[in-house]
């Protein structure tokens, strides 16, 4: 099996003091136009960087960070045309917070958090269910997605799709969810592949073993369930 080479991001999120943006963009159509703009595994540093992008950048440039080069903002994205509410001075959309890593190349991948279902701010009804309605989104901007796996505790679930447009190089998309006494918070990851060797299954497994590790904790042998057309098997790997 090939090794193939991700990033899982670990950032500090922070909150931009000034007002937020007031564009917004459907997720579905933002993830596509990763899977546009993205040539063999990286997308340009200048992703989402022009004026009337709805991404509001905190950094300048790009912050070198020893092991990867990142950027990092916020951005108001709907998901089946909800916008979670919070409750500032008065209500305010709840930005998605977004960073992207990668190598001199380009971006490699590119995660997002929405805190707009937990603490006592969150205003919206039912926003978690209506947040994780997000494969609808996909399905619209014309995304093709597969479950490829899932992991993880009651309290912490992940799963991992395999997308991409017709036609187009396949990407991964990691959701996760953190739950806890105040609500729940969404994390959305895309992982892009470089083009190396390898097949499918292979590249599915690798990405699965490697987030699975990542999330656990577990650096000797792990057991991710791999899911296919027929039926669940147990895939193990031995780092």
């Amino acid at each position: 099996m090939p090794i193939i080479r991700i990033l899982l991001f670990s950032a500090v999120w922070s909150v931009v003091a000034s007002s937020p943006a007031t564009a917004q963009m459907e997720l579905g159509q933002f993830i596509k136009s990763i899977l546009i703009e993205q040539r063999d595994g990286f997308l340009p540093w200048s992703f989402q960087a022009q004026p009337d992008s709805p991404v509001r950048w905190q950094t300048e440039g790009i912050t070198d960070h020893v092991t990867n080069y990142k950027r990092q903002g916020t951005v108001i994205l709907a998901v089946n045309g909800f916008v979670p509410q919070i409750l500032e001075k008065n209500l305010q959309p709840a930005s998605w917070n977004i960073v992207v890593g990668g190598d001199k190349p380009g971006i490699q991948g590119v995660a997002l958090e929405n805190e707009g279902c937990f603490g006592m701010r969150r205003a919206s009804p039912n926003c978690f269910p209506r947040l994780m309605r997000f494969p609808q989104s996909l399905k619209a901007a014309g995304i093709q997605s597969e479950l490829i796996c899932k992991f993880g505790a009651i309290n912490d679930p992940s799963e991992v799709h395999r997308i991409k447009l017709p036609g187009g190089v396949p990407a991964y998309l990691h959701s996760s969810i953190s739950i806890g006494s105040g609500g729940r918070t969404i994390y959305l990851t895309v992982i892009l592949r470089n083009r190396v060797e390898g097949s499918e299954m292979e590249h599915s497994t690798a990405i699965c073993a490697l987030l699975f590790k990542s999330q656990s904790g577990n650096d000797s042998e792990i057991a991710v369930e791999y899911l296919t057309r027929t039926a669940p098997q147990k895939y193990m790997f031995d780092y």
